[in-house]
């Protein structure tokens, strides 16, 4: 307990705060049944998930990955596949998809990390679309046409398929509660040095005797399993999966746009951006995508404009510089009160 409040104060966490939204977010369900409401919270908890597990890799070592649907499609797949071709459970295809994004992983490590820079962002992006590629011309995970995952006589926990969306948010809720704690390790922790080490100077760091190469690819492999993770329940959520949409490259932008729009290598800025950008685009694309196509990702770029023209360490930064100047007038209103009070006595 001492050692989790001293992660929280490290990681300038406000634990009131903190246990207020989390009750918050426990009783969301309960209050807010409309299923509008809830889709757009279950968006909102898995592109947190998504936007901080792209930012343990991108945000805090400071390689920019352009291609990390292909976790996303590989947790998708592995959870599907299994059940559909051997009725193996989800359950157990979640640590399957799991494990092919780890192994990808530790693959594509070894020789995109000889690369730097913009070189590096280009063939992550190659990666992905060379994924995507290869499933759709691959007709035992169902090719262009994707796979219908809806089995309506299975048993809802054996096939993890509910009728409602109640199961789905508290899954979401439980994969951030995760990676909100495993953030607060990894900042605390001499790994989480490592990495900002590694994105100040990787010269630098290997030159202390830091093995940049080991701590990237630790930092990809957990970025992956948590992706990959994210993409199983989603595709359980939509019943469906296809490769445009599973290793979508859009994906992968959205994630380092949350990022970016909240903080990128901070804890609380991707969950902000993910708070800012999944009701933006739901609300827009409810109220003008009839009329108006894609009116959701203008938005996104005109945030993003905003943002590097006027807030370029993210939302986190301006939302911390509002309650300092707030905190700071509510000490010197109360300083000059105390003033008055003893200058009367």
């Amino acid at each position: 307990m001492i050692k989790l409040k001293f992660m929280l104060r490290e990681s300038n966490i406000n634990i009131p705060l903190l246990c207020v939204v989390s009750a918050l977010l426990i009783i969301f369900p309960f209050v807010i049944r409309g299923h509008f409401e809830q889709n757009m919270a279950i968006l909102i908890l898995m592109w947190a998930s998504l936007a901080s597990a792209w930012n343990i890799f991108g945000g805090y070592t400071g390689q920019v990955s352009l291609g990390h649907a292909i976790f996303f499609g590989m947790g998708a797949y592995g959870a599907v596949v299994p059940f559909i071709k051997w009725n193996v459970t989800p359950w157990i295809g979640i640590f399957i998809g799991m494990a092919c994004a780890t192994l990808l992983a530790l693959i594509i490590a070894l020789p995109i990390f000889r690369l730097s820079a913009q070189y590096f962002a280009i063939a992550t992006v190659a990666l992905g679309e060379t994924v995507r590629i290869i499933a759709v011309n691959t007709p035992f995970v169902g090719g262009a046409a994707g796979i219908d995952i809806m089995r309506p006589k299975a048993n809802p926990w054996y096939a993890v398929q509910f009728m409602t969306k109640t199961p789905y948010y508290y899954f979401f809720l439980i994969i951030l509660s995760l990676v909100f704690f495993l953030m607060l390790y990894i900042n605390s922790s001499k790994m989480g040095y490592y990495f900002r080490t590694i994105k100040a100077n990787q010269i630098a760091a290997a030159s202390v005797g830091i093995d940049t190469r080991k701590y990237k690819t630790i930092a990809l492999v957990i970025s992956a399993c948590i992706t990959s993770l994210c993409g199983s329940f989603y595709a359980q959520y939509q019943l469906y999966v296809d490769p445009n949409t599973a290793f979508l490259g859009a994906i992968s932008t959205r994630m380092v746009m949350m990022a970016v729009i909240g903080g990128i290598g901070t804890m609380m800025g991707p969950i902000l951006g993910a708070v800012a950008l999944v009701p933006l685009s739901e609300y827009t694309r409810a109220t003008f995508g009839a009329t108006i196509p894609g009116i959701d990702q203008v938005l996104y770029g005109v945030l993003i404009l905003l943002i590097i023209l006027y807030q370029p360490k993210g939302v986190v930064v301006l939302i911390q510089n509002i309650f300092k100047k707030f905190n700071s007038f509510l000490f010197k209103m109360m300083k000059r009160r105390g003033y008055h009070d003893t200058s009367k006595s």
